[in-house]
């Protein structure tokens, strides 16, 4: 991981590597490094996302979303939701306050 200042230096340093080499030398070093990162690099990040223990809790929430969102969709198809959503149906409740059931409809 690199600081704010690390990567300017870096950042500087090969601005400076780039303008010594020739312009087919620089496209060598690009394509070199974007093999580098497209063969090697990327395939590694995306095992330790998918399979590695650091990225579990991630997984987790993903999945935990997915599972939300087609829940929601579900819920919102189904005939309960269809009579009871939003119907302010709280009757069956005894209390005589009237603020109760204002409490949890909301």
């Amino acid at each position: 991981m690199l600081l704010e200042d690390d990567y300017l230096a870096l950042k500087n340093a090969q601005s400076g590597l780039l303008q010594k080499l020739s312009l087919k030398e620089a496209q060598k070093v690009n394509n070199f490094s974007s093999t580098v990162t497209r063969e090697i690099i990327l395939p590694e990040i995306e095992k330790e996302i998918n399979e590695g223990k650091n990225f579990a809790s991630l997984r987790q929430i993903y999945n935990a979303i997915i599972l939300a969102t087609w829940f929601k969709k579900k819920l919102k198809e189904h005939i309960f939701a269809q009579v009871y959503v939003d119907g302010k149906k709280v009757k069956g409740i005894e209390d005589d306050r009237e603020e109760t059931a204002e409490k949890i409809y909301q």
